[in-house]
């Protein structure tokens, strides 16, 4: 009878340390997602500052600079499209 008991002392504590992990990898799995959500929404926001915001201008002026390979501004290119068809136009003569 006593070894029954003890057993049954020991599967109880068994029982009691799986649920306590569970529940930690439960709480570790919730923090995580927040954490990622968080640093996701914190991104995203941070993003369409500095798109739309009072520095996009700066930042755009500044980019050129930054990047090794240089990027166009959208008005350059559409007047180096506009340009193109004068350009092969008079190669053509």
């Amino acid at each position: 009878m006593n070894s029954s008991s003890s057993n049954k002392s020991s599967f109880a504590r068994m029982e009691k340390i799986q649920d306590i992990s569970v529940q930690i990898i439960i709480d570790g799995s919730i923090v995580l997602s927040v954490i990622v959500l968080f640093l996701i929404s914190s991104l995203t926001i941070f993003v369409l500052f500095i798109m739309y915001g009072p520095l996009s201008n700066i930042l755009l002026r500044l980019l050129p600079t930054l990047t090794p390979v240089p990027t166009l501004p959208p008005q350059s290119l559409t007047r180096s499209s506009a340009f193109r068809p004068a350009l092969d136009g008079s190669g053509d003569h």
